[in-house]
């Protein structure tokens, strides 16, 4: 009779977590995830197919807790340029758990066929910053359009990797970003009343 087992994903993911914590990605293995579960190295692949897409699976839980921290600062927070502020610290503090995951499986995928599942991913989540941007800029006036949301969300992507980068350093470039969505609706204002 097979034996069974409980909750067997999530235990392969909560140990392939403490395993990339200890040793990093680089020394991670089906083999040693399967043995620290005690496992069947098949039982694994009955529910992932590589210790990348396990990674993966670990990496889109969190992110999927920062979107709902985001969400949540958006909700609690008043002034837009303050928001920002908290989304692209809630970024930073994903990235920095993750970063040095992110660097070696994106030089690992560039040798293996499903590199472009991880573009793909990289712009999904992307978009759901840029969304979470959006959001943080406030309706009132209309001030972000999808274009300059993403492109914030390009900035945030670019700058929040680095060590002891400060969200204030960007600002202004953020600030000139939305003046120029403010001008642009202003102007649409004015056309609209004089046209």
């Amino acid at each position: 009779m097979p034996k069974i087992l409980a909750n067997v994903k999530d235990d392969i993911c909560r140990t392939t977590r403490r395993m990339l914590e200890e040793n990093g990605y680089g020394d991670l293995n089906i083999r040693a995830i399967a043995g620290r579960c005690g496992i069947g190295m098949g039982t694994i692949y009955n529910y992932f197919r590589s210790k990348e897409e396990i990674v993966a699976e670990i990496v889109l839980e969190d992110w999927n807790l920062i979107l709902r921290r985001m969400d949540q600062a958006n909700r609690q927070i008043g002034e837009p340029m303050k928001r920002l502020s908290a989304v692209f610290a809630l970024l930073q503090e994903y990235i920095s758990g993750f970063h040095g995951t992110w660097m070696q499986m994106n030089m690992a995928d560039a040798e293996k066929p499903d590199q472009e599942r991880m573009r793909c991913r990289r712009h999904d989540y992307r978009h759901q910053l840029a969304e979470r941007i959006l959001a943080s800029a406030g309706t009132e006036p209309p001030v972000l359009d999808a274009f300059r949301a993403d492109l914030i969300a390009r900035l945030f992507l670019s700058y929040s990797p680095e060590p002891g980068f400060h969200f204030e350093k960007i600002e202004p470039a953020i600030t000139g970003i939305l003046l120029v969505g403010r001008t642009k609706v202003q102007a649409e204002k004015v056309a609209e009343h004089t046209g």
